[in-house]
């Protein structure tokens, strides 16, 4: 078996029991055997996967030193790409909340997620040529599609998703400087194709290729803290909540930017600077309204204040259930344990 079939192997064995950890019982993590503990193996592939994934790139490189100059066997990058893809989905979805979404350099050094994922997208990019005449020439446009910029005024256009239209609006009437503008609104047309992708395939991965298909630039504005951007992640990580894109609803690190975003909000205007996050807050982290497997299409058409009355429920022709923040005790609005809709 070569590196490159190890390395994906590995990769995909250690998400496969990560999604697992969801379902199984607990004692299948806890046990003292650690070849039998699901946990033990998940680490240890995930481990494995990392420790495979830097010896393929090294060889890679080995004869030219740099990314940008090596040509690399289309099944090499195949494997590299396939690999990076499960190493953001595992670390995305880990209870454990291996690093956070985000960190700044006032916080002080720290390896944080949007760092890796615009790491594997970089590298999808750079060696994806390689694929174009090969057997792999349809991953690279199923990954990264193609997406080009709006025009200002087009949050008005039928093609956008009723929740993302405030933000549109609000993208087209705020002072933004023409610099970055259109990378905003670049981003914003990446996430609302990729809702509407949702909505055909109905599988909530469809959801991660929002990071490898956003412009490079975007993810400088996050880094740099520009409000918008970090707006834009805000909506990203509810999206991700009410996907049940998690394997803990309470520990993730979706609910963990959620509420530093909320704080930061609190720090710059002592308030939500847009009612409508705060609206968005409400369905996804409140009343943690969810979209099960199957019903994604749904997200495409109610705007946010459908969506937060379906997560009240106080829409008669769904079954809702929701959980009072400040109670525990369930009541025939409030029952076990969040919103949940498969109408």
């Amino acid at each position: 078996m070569t590196d490159r079939s190890i390395l994906v192997r590995r990769s995909l064995v250690a998400y496969s029991a990560l999604l697992i950890h969801k379902f199984a019982p607990h004692r299948q993590f806890c046990s003292s055997d650690q070849f039998t503990s699901l946990y033990t193996q998940m680490s240890a592939n995930f481990h494995q996967a990392i420790t495979t994934l830097k010896q393929v790139m090294a060889a890679a490189l080995s004869s030219e030193g740099t990314i940008e100059k090596v040509s690399v066997h289309p099944d090499t990058v195949f494997a590299i790409l396939i690999s990076g893809i499960f190493v953001v989905l595992f670390l995305s979805r880990h209870p454990h909340k291996l690093m956070p979404l985000l960190a700044f350099e006032e916080d002080g050094p720290s390896l944080h997620f949007m760092a890796i994922a615009r790491g594997v997208r970089e590298t999808i990019i750079l060696w994806a040529p390689s694929l174009y005449l090969s057997q792999y020439q349809t991953i690279y446009a199923e990954l990264l599609g193609t997406t080009a910029p709006l025009s200002a005024g087009d949050h008005n256009a039928d093609n956008i998703i009723p929740m993302l239209a405030p933000m549109f609006a609000d993208l087209d009437d705020a002072y933004i400087p023409p610099a970055i503008k259109p990378t905003l609104q670049q981003s914003m047309q990446v996430l609302n194709a990729q809702l509407h992708d949702l909505a055909q395939v109905r599988l909530n991965l469809e959801l991660t290729k929002f990071l490898l298909r956003v412009p490079s630039e975007f993810f400088d504005l996050v880094f740099q803290k520009n409000f918008f951007a970090l707006r834009i992640m805000f909506v990203f990580s509810c999206l991700s909540l009410l996907l049940e894109f998690w394997v803990s609803e309470q520990s993730n690190m979706w609910v963990d930017y959620l509420e530093w975003f909320r704080q930061y909000n609190f720090t710059v205007c002592d308030q939500w600077m847009y009612p409508h996050d705060r609206t968005l807050y409400d369905i996804a982290f409140t009343y943690r309204l969810h979209f099960p497997l199957g019903h994604y299409h749904h997200l495409e058409l109610m705007d946010l204040n459908q969506l937060l009355q379906l997560a009240m429920g106080s829409t008669p022709a769904t079954s809702v259930a929701v959980v009072d923040p400040g109670s525990d005790i369930a009541s025939e609005a409030t029952v076990e344990p969040a919103a949940s809709f498969a109408g």
